[in-house]
């Protein structure tokens, strides 16, 4: 598909919590569980979560590892870990 007729644009969700205060076994499991209750609305043909506030790569490889082992497959094109292709589209 041609990334002209992909939109970039796209919602913001989110839980609302301090991670600084968080472990990191706390934060996998708060992020696999907010990814699957999102499975019906996120994938490579719906809407690819990308990284925002106080998320990383970590954050990006959680979500992915969820919706993959949903899926049954490895499924990497459900996530973005950067913002550089809204860039080279000029959405950004």
């Amino acid at each position: 598909m041609c990334g002209g007729q992909r939109s970039f644009g796209g919602a913001k969700g989110g839980i609302i919590c301090d991670p600084q205060q968080m472990s990191i076994g706390e934060l996998e499991r708060m992020t696999r569980r907010y990814a699957s209750e999102l499975l019906d609305f996120i994938g490579p043909e719906k809407d690819v979560p990308a990284p925002d506030m106080n998320t990383n790569e970590q954050t990006m490889a959680w979500i992915m590892d969820t919706y993959s082992m949903h899926a049954r497959h490895t499924v990497t094109a459900v996530v973005t870990e950067n913002r550089s292709i809204l860039v080279i589209f000029g959405t950004a």
